[in-house]
């Protein structure tokens, strides 16, 4: 039981980071679209699918609605996000923001594993 509430708060907590950032681009799209074109190689109208992938996938992983999709899918949009927005390692800001990523990344491989285990 208590590794259960365990899987369901990890999931819940992985899927808020998410939720509020794809919340948060909807309401800032013109900004976010800036900061695309002038941070990335990457066109702006990215901006509305980005953060529509984040709110949806965020939701999927807190309710645990096809994880050994939504994980990987999660895990290698939130990998890019190093290389494209976050890959100056010199800069002790970006390293931080990929450092922070690349955990993330790896919550998400363990729900994938944990979903593939109680298959």
């Amino acid at each position: 039981m208590r590794v259960k509430i365990a899987v369901i708060a990890g999931r819940v907590m992985l899927a808020a980071l998410f939720v509020l950032a794809g919340v948060s681009k909807l309401l800032r799209l013109g900004d976010i679209q800036e900061y695309i074109v002038g941070s990335s190689v990457l066109p702006a109208f990215l901006a509305l699918p980005t953060a529509l992938l984040e709110i949806f996938g965020g939701l999927a992983l807190a309710f645990g609605l096809w994880p050994r999709i939504i994980a990987p899918v999660m895990t290698v949009f939130t990998l890019l996000t190093i290389v494209f927005f976050h890959n100056n390692l010199a800069d002790a800001q970006q390293l931080g923001l990929a450092t922070k990523n690349l955990a993330i990344a790896g919550g998400l491989l363990m729900v994938y594993a944990q979903a593939e285990t109680t298959r």
